[in-house]
């Protein structure tokens, strides 16, 4: 069996009302008295209200961080070094939460966020602690060892690890999703989806993993419809799993999905949940020969019936989860445009390391025929 390392956040409080009556102790436990709050500018409301029910205050960064680009990571970083703080509060989403981990990093050890991309691990942890608070269930962003942010010069979507950027605390409370759009909740449901089912199918497969993986999709599997459909049940529950695949990935690493998802959400700014959740059948259907058996048992851990990768599009259309031709026509993408950027975006893919960890490692003229057959599958 090959070793495998899991990093967790020191600290997990879960539950339904967490945030508001849990975090001012959490706080204290990471000797945190000043915190600099990261948020994003829509969350800026929600965010003071989770302040308030904790009778906290701190100087609150509100950025519009829809994907963090490394200009405005910087930017952050100068802010929190001009604090004064003693530790970081990040209420938000993957995005705000990803800025915030290297926000962190940068203010600590200098340099640039390409300085941090992967293959280069930064694994001595920051001596000012994170508590990450997620308002999404999705990304994992709150106990993963990465962090992805896009260079503002070249455009191209870098992913950092190391233990490093693993939260000192986390507080996953499915309430904060309430009232979410439905667009939204599918999205990052489904990119919780992909994140356990390639790490159970990954190359870097593990034990120490796979439980996390399972729980996660049978979680995913009772509550993502009705998370989208706002019910409390749902969002907490939606909470846990997404918690918990990114458990799993943060071991096991993810694989060709994630890998042809940064270059697409990179080129046409498209969100990384939908870019996920728009590859998701067709990368599984290409990657099914290489681990069956793995991916029956997520096929039965998600309660789905039939041949996998029709499942899984199913799942996604039943969600609104358009196709990818549509998704790209709603940023204004024509085919053209979309065609000619294939060639660029299978290298870019390639080169992020993740499509290695598949079960079936793919060529770049496989990377670049599969992006065609998303689009023309709609």
């Amino acid at each position: 069996m090959a070793s495998a390392t899991a990093f967790f956040p020191r600290i997990v409080a879960l539950g339904r009302g967490a945030a508001k009556t849990q975090l001012r102790s959490v706080l204290q436990q990471c000797n945190v008295s000043k915190p600099f709050v990261v948020t994003d500018k829509n969350l800026e409301a929600l965010t003071r209200s989770v302040l308030d029910s904790n009778e906290l205050s701190g100087e609150v960064y509100a950025d519009e961080v829809d994907e963090p680009t490394s200009d405005r990571v910087d930017a952050m970083a100068a802010a929190l070094s001009s604090s004064g703080a003693d530790g970081v509060l990040a209420i938000g989403g993957g995005s705000p939460l990803d800025a915030a981990k290297l926000a962190v990093v940068l203010s600590e050890n200098g340099g640039k966020c390409r300085d941090y991309k992967a293959p280069v691990l930064t694994d001595t942890p920051p001596t000012l602690p994170m508590v990450a608070v997620p308002t999404t269930a999705g990304t994992g962003a709150e106990v993963t060892r990465y962090a992805v942010v896009t260079d503002s010069e070249s455009g191209e979507k870098m992913l950092c690890a190391g233990a490093a950027f693993v939260p000192a605390a986390c507080i996953v409370d499915g309430a904060l999703a309430d009232g979410s759009p439905k667009a939204l909740t599918a999205d990052v449901g489904v990119d919780a989806l992909c994140h356990a089912m390639e790490a159970f199918v990954s190359k870097k497969s593990s034990p120490l993993a796979d439980g996390f993986a399972l729980d996660a999709l049978q979680g995913i599997g009772r509550h993502l419809r009705s998370a989208v459909d706002d019910e409390a049940e749902g969002r907490d529950g939606m909470a846990r799993a997404a918690f918990l695949a990114g458990v799993s990935f943060s071991v096991s690493s993810v694989t060709l999905i994630h890998g042809m998802s940064r270059p697409l959400g990179a080129r046409f700014h498209l969100a990384h949940g939908r870019s996920n959740a728009v590859l998701m059948p067709a990368v599984t259907a290409y990657s099914l020969e290489g681990a069956r058996e793995r991916y029956a048992q997520c096929s039965e851990a998600l309660g789905l019936d039939g041949d996998l990768p029709t499942a899984l599009h199913d799942l996604a259309s039943s969600l609104g989860v358009p196709s990818l031709r549509d998704a790209l026509l709603e940023r204004g993408v024509d085919e053209r445009m979309f065609r000619d950027a294939v060639p660029g975006m299978a290298r870019d893919a390639l080169a992020s390391g993740s499509p290695a960890n598949n079960p079936l490692v793919p060529s770049e003229a496989d990377v670049a025929r599969l992006y065609h057959a998303c689009y023309d599958n709609d």
